[in-house]
Parts: structure tokens; C-alpha cells; sequence
């Protein structure tokens, strides 16, 4: 079985400069629990880790981050794992 068998084609992702809040209202809209966080720097997208449900949970329920000003990089799970699909 190869990778590409058992991914998806669809994948949410998120800015890591964007809000806690945003990657909520992210979550809620496409009914997901995680998003790809990718940085846009020099002109292409890349994956730099992934932001669960669990991770923003902790963020502004354990460790009471402000969900307007603390950025996804703050929170998120990193570093992000990746394979070739083949």
C-alpha cells in the first residue's frame, strides 16, 4: 500500500501567522479537527506543522492564550511530518 492509497486530495490548511480564533472558525466551517499549517514565505507554500483540536484547546483553555492575538505558530504541533506519495 502507497501513500497516495489512503491520503486525501483536500486538506485544509491555515497561515501560520494567522489567529487561534481564525483556525477555529477554520475547523468549524469544513467540520475538521486538524489543519496543515503552511508559511508562505518566499512565494511558496509549505508545510511547517499542524494545528489539532486538542492543541488549541490547550492553548486557550490550559494555558489561556488569547484566541484574537496568539498566532497559530504558538500552538501548533511541529515539526511537520511528511511523505512522498509513492
Amino acid at each position: 500500500m502507497l501513500a497516495r492509497d489512503i491520503a486525501i486530495a483536500a486538506v485544509i490548511e491555515a497561515d501560520a501567522a494567522q489567529s487561534l480564533r481564525e483556525a477555529a472558525l477554520l475547523m468549524y466551517r469544513y467540520q475538521v479537527r486538524c489543519l496543515v499549517v503552511t508559511d508562505g514565505r518566499g512565494g511558496r507554500r509549505v508545510p511547517v506543522g499542524m494545528l489539532t483540536a486538542g492543541d488549541l484547546s490547550v492553548a486557550t483553555g490550559l494555558r489561556g492564550c488569547d484566541a484574537d492575538t496568539t498566532t497559530i505558530a504558538s500552538a501548533m504541533s511541529q515539526p511537520a511530518v511528511t511523505c512522498r506519495e509513492d
